[in-house]
């Protein structure tokens, strides 16, 4: 059974290493993945709060459900926001498996302070409508925002291809590497076989000869 072991314990170690490399791959995939889904999940409730919070307002003052009329400064301002905190998502992802110095985190604090930077220098609205409508404008295009990068993380997640490429699985031979038994016998069987036709034809001269029988073909 020598064999069928040799090939159950190569086939064995191919899949644990296999195995092993998949899940150390895919776990930091997996916690990228659920962390981004719970910040969507906040983001929702945040747009459904700040929906509430504006209608409640409309409906009070009894306002038209439209934009305000300066709703580009409204548009600009939701936009950085929105830049702002999907920045500050992205750097809590890398944080949880690059170190503080690394080049990418340090990439991601620089844009995240350059936007920061535009967000302080926007006018502030004295009317509270214009508030509440950049609100929802914010939840908006941060849960838009998540969304792709939640698309993007399981599409990560899923890439499950094997990290051992196995050009053939070890088997058991068919046939024996060695040459065939049934060669060796046919041979043994036909040298046999000369050999014992050519000591009945020796055997049979000496006898005639003993005799004083000359062999046929011998005397002419």
């Amino acid at each position: 059974r020598e064999p069928q072991t040799a090939a159950a314990m190569a086939n064995a170690y191919v899949e644990e290493l296999d195995s092993f490399n998949l899940k150390t791959r895919t776990t930091s995939a997996k916690r990228t993945r659920a962390f981004i889904e719970d910040r969507l999940d906040l983001a929702k409730r945040d747009l459904a709060a700040a929906e509430d919070r504006l209608r409640d307002y409309q409906q009070a003052r009894n306002l038209p459900a439209t934009a305000p009329s300066d709703r580009g400064d409204s548009d600009v301002g939701a936009r950085l926001m929105a830049q702002k905190i999907a920045l500050e998502v992205k750097l809590q992802v890398l944080r949880q498996s690059l170190a503080e110095d690394s080049e990418d985190v340090r990439r991601v604090r620089q844009e995240l302070a350059a936007i920061e930077r535009q967000v302080g220098g926007l006018p502030r609205a004295g009317v509270e409508i214009m508030r509440l409508w950049r609100d929802v404008k914010v939840q908006e295009q941060v849960f838009e925002l998540l969304t792709a990068q939640l698309e993007e993380a399981r599409i990560r997640e899923t890439r499950d291809t094997p990290t051992v490429q196995l050009l053939d699985a070890a088997k058991v031979p068919l046939h024996k590497s060695r040459p065939k038994r049934l060669i060796f016998v046919v041979a043994g069987f036909l040298i046999g076989l000369a050999g014992s036709l050519s000591a009945a034809l020796l055997m049979e001269r000496r006898g005639m000869a003993g005799a004083g029988v000359m062999p046929r073909g011998a005397g002419s």
